[in-house]
C-alpha cells in the first residue's frame, strides 16, 4: 500500500494534523508507506515530529531540482504494540496543546 499526499500540513492546526495522520496510519496495511511531500521552504517541524509520533522512524529526501524544491517523507507502518502507539499519540497531543510541536 502507498498513500501519496501533497496536503500542506504547515497550515493545519495540530489536532487536524493528528487526525489525518491517525486515519492514514489506520488505512495502511503493515508495511504500507505514507509518502507526503511538502515545499522545501516550509519548516520541517510541522510534519516530521507528528509523523514520527504515528509511524516511528521517518526518512526524508529532498528534490531540489523540482520547482519549487520539495521535501519528501517516507513513513512505513510497522507492527507495534498498542500501548506504545497510544503513548506516542498522547505525547504528540500534549506537545501540541503546550505549543511544543
Amino acid at each position: 500500500d502507498y498513500i501519496l499526499s501533497g496536503i500542506s500540513f504547515s497550515f493545519l492546526p495540530a489536532h487536524l494534523r493528528h487526525k489525518i495522520l491517525e486515519h492514514t496510519h489506520c488505512a495502511l496495511k503493515t508495511g504500507g508507506k505514507f509518502l507526503p511531500y511538502q515545499m522545501f521552504y516550509q519548516p520541517d517541524r510541522h510534519l516530521k515530529k507528528p509523523l514520527t509520533a504515528h509511524f516511528g522512524n521517518v526518512e526524508i529526501e529532498y528534490e531540489i531540482l523540482s520547482f519549487p524544491p520539495i521535501r519528501i517523507y517516507e513513513a512505513v507502518k510497522r507492527p507495534a504494540h498498542a500501548a506504545e502507539q497510544v503513548n506516542s499519540y498522547e505525547t504528540f497531543e500534549r506537545d501540541a496543546v503546550l505549543g511544543m510541536e
